[in-house]
């Protein structure tokens, strides 16, 4: 025989049904994480002094959650690349990584953004650009040029002329 529920538990499991409905609408709004995308990095730029510059064009951030951009370097395109600094103003577009040696070899790097939404979200990497090194160096030894010492012409001397 069927025992009738009592109206305490039938309360309380009502409360629970319907938190959990509540929970089940609402929770993928209060959890859902924006991820934003990565600056768009255009451009390396190799000072004198070996400094390099970073320009970017910044990503759409409609919800306005951006948190800061991660700047990271490599010395090799392979990595292992390491966090060079934070820039934690949106709108900044360029970035000097004094004492990079940009002058001394090719150096890799790549942005990321970071979001405020919990956790702290981290976009994919943007694209990875290098700066140029160009070593010159001479493989074949200079020689006189061609067309020294191969003059055929032939000159009198004194020139003759005609009697008339």
């Amino acid at each position: 025989m069927l025992m009738p529920i009592p109206i305490r538990m039938l309360v309380r499991w009502n409360t629970v049904r319907h938190l959990f409905a509540i929970l089940l609408a609402v929770g993928p709004l209060l959890l859902h994480a924006t991820e934003l995308e990565p600056p768009s990095l255009r451009c390396t730029a190799v000072a004198a002094n070996g400094d390099v510059t970073l320009t970017w064009v910044v990503p759409p951030d409609p919800t306005n959650e951006f948190l800061q951009y991660e700047v990271f370097r490599a010395d090799a395109a392979i990595g292992p690349f390491t966090l060079v600094t934070t820039i934690p103003v949106y709108a900044q577009t360029t970035f000097s990584d004094a004492g990079a040696n940009g002058n001394s070899a090719s150096r890799f790097y790549y942005l990321t953004t970071v979001s405020t939404s919990a956790p702290p979200n981290t976009s994919v990497t943007s694209d990875t650009l290098a700066t140029l090194f160009v070593q010159v160096s001479q493989s074949v030894p200079l020689a006189a040029p061609w067309w020294i010492g191969t003059c055929n012409t032939t000159r009198r001397w004194p020139l003759l002329r005609p009697k008339f």
